[in-house]
């Protein structure tokens, strides 16, 4: 990632002048849109959480963490350079 200007504030990296160029907007977008795919696919759901984390999660903590991420992405799908994410209509 590139490096931006140092703030105390949370910087949007959406947000002309926060230091992104489109190239890394545009990977940052391609990585939720992935996750988006991963999320929404019950069969690679399970997979994926099992690279990321690398525990034997149980069916109910999966189910929490799956839920977790969909508020999410809910909250990132919202934003204006993000309304384009390929997203499956039942979680939304």
């Amino acid at each position: 990632m590139e490096e931006i200007k140092e703030s105390g504030d949370f910087i949007d990296p959406y947000q002309e002048g926060s230091g992104y160029s489109e190239e890394a907007v545009a990977s940052m977008r391609a990585e939720m849109q992935e996750l988006a795919d991963v999320v929404n696919d019950e069969e690679s759901w399970a997979a994926w959480i099992e690279a990321q984390i690398g525990t034997g999660m149980t069916p109910e903590e999966e189910k929490r963490s799956r839920s977790r991420w969909l508020s999410f992405l809910e909250d990132e799908r919202d934003h204006p350079l993000m309304t384009d994410l390929d997203t499956s209509p039942e979680f939304w």
